[in-house]
């Protein structure tokens, strides 16, 4: 019933919607809009994925499983992300509008001995978001969706095919896109130096199969966290799976959800 198709996180093709159209294609504003078209106004979607940290020599760390369910309005997005191993949960509210941008994200902690906001939800504040998730190379902030109307900049790199981008909330990238505008790479600066590496890869409407996140120091490779997933589109989404009343005991909808997935 519901269209599989192999690959990772979050959401359906490219249906262009009118005010995200405007403008010179060429041009890297408009491309950064065409990217977030290809996942605005498709409705729900879950994404099961299995997140591998590793060192800088491969040696596998920790993996986790998680589960993603997002609903996708013509200027919205809403996202919760499961840890299935241990019951961590993310939820975030982007309104993608020019004239009411927003970001607002909370996180559930599991109770842990000494652990500051563990055992409750928290709305996620600015240092929260720079923080870890679950201990991977996603910072928090790398769990939303790219919000282009949230006070980011957009101009030409010296080298062709890539966006500088700089903002209060994102800090300074390095952006590449591909002929059919996904973002196939992020570089993360901090004061100058290279600090993080995002890679999509293996795509299929859009959606990636597999994504690398890498953290340099000094220059140098320290560690990796990559993300495998798999998706269902299309889903009809209970609305109890974005009440932020109810996210800790959201166990059982999102394993009833998961069912749609072949064994």
């Amino acid at each position: 019933m519901y269209k599989y198709f192999r690959c990772f996180l979050f959401f359906m093709a490219c249906s262009l919607i009118p005010h995200l159209q405007a403008g010179d294609a060429s041009t890297p504003m408009d491309r950064m809009r065409r990217n977030a078209s290809h996942f605005l106004n498709q409705g729900g979607e879950v994404a099961r994925m299995t997140m591998t940290q590793e060192d800088a020599n491969g040696r596998v760390l920790r993996t986790n499983r998680l589960l993603a369910v997002t609903h996708s309005a013509e200027t919205a997005y809403r996202t919760v992300i499961w840890v299935k191993d241990d019951g961590t949960l993310f939820f975030s509210e982007q309104s993608i509008s020019e004239t009411a941008p927003s970001n607002t994200s909370w996180m559930y902690i599991p109770p842990l001995p000494g652990v500051q906001n563990s055992g409750r939800l928290f709305r996620v504040n600015q240092n929260t978001l720079r923080q870890p998730f679950i201990g991977s190379d996603f910072d928090v902030l790398d769990l939303e969706r790219l919000n282009i109307f949230d006070g980011e900049t957009y101009e030409p790199d010296d080298e062709e095919g890539w966006i500088r981008a700089v903002s209060d909330r994102y800090g300074e990238r390095r952006l590449r896109l591909d002929d059919e505008d996904n973002i196939v790479e992020i570089q993360y600066f901090h004061r100058g130096n290279l600090v993080k590496i995002s890679r999509w890869e293996q795509f299929s409407s859009h959606r990636s199969e597999r994504f690398v996140m890498e953290r340099y120091r000094r220059g140098n490779l320290v560690r990796r966290t990559v993300i495998e997933a798999e998706y269902l589109q299309g889903v009809e989404l209970p609305e109890a799976v974005f009440d932020r009343g109810r996210l800790q005991s959201i166990r059982g909808v999102m394993e009833e959800l998961e069912k749609g997935f072949e064994p």
